[in-house]
């Protein structure tokens, strides 16, 4: 952890972050394809990055970040408190498919070679039983609806987020007091 660190990244992470998804949206929508299954193929240079992404993207508790910034895969499911215990349960165990499915896609962007859940699977009816159905589902909606996007838009801001100078914030700072 950098020296009065406010974020769950480094400093050198976030260079790592501009140097491979900074240029252009290319590095991004090729990690994008692949995390939504839409591609096989691992995007070039992702090995540079691939222990920023794991904190991105499959987040652990970790002693190295700052206070009020640890998060892992659970870290979402606040909703459960508020619903019955059958029904909290259905959307764990939704969660553990979606951590099983980034726990693979970080695999297999890491150079390993196995893949067991496909994300159309997940929504396809296939010969599941109704309570299956319903847990891949969520499952599958955690995924789609915002789960990978957040992801890939923090990657993205974290990328692209330009550092203002110490000029530029004096005079942000007297024009801010001029007013």
């Amino acid at each position: 952890m950098d020296e009065k660190q406010t974020q769950r990244l480094s400093k050198k992470e976030l260079e790592l972050l501009r140097a491979t998804f900074g240029k252009d949206d290319v590095a991004l929508y090729a990690l994008r394809d692949f995390l939504f299954q839409f591609t096989d193929v691992v995007p070039k240079h992702i090995h540079d990055v691939i222990a920023v992404l794991y904190k991105i993207i499959l987040p652990e508790l970790d002693k190295d970040i700052p206070i009020n910034l640890q998060k892992d895969g659970f870290s979402h499911l606040n909703a459960i408190s508020q619903v019955l215990p059958d029904v909290a349960y259905l959307h764990i165990e939704a969660r553990d498919i979606v951590l099983e499915y980034l726990e693979q896609a970080m695999f297999l962007l890491d150079g390993g070679s196995i893949e067991t859940i496909k994300l159309k699977d997940l929504r396809e009816k296939g010969d599941k039983d109704s309570r299956q159905r319903l847990v891949d589902l969520l499952a599958y909606q955690y995924l789609t609806n915002a789960y990978l996007d957040n992801c890939l838009n923090e990657i993205s801001m974290k990328a692209n987020y330009k550092e203002e100078t110490e000029e530029e914030k004096k005079a942000k700072i007297k024009k801010d007091s001029s007013k």
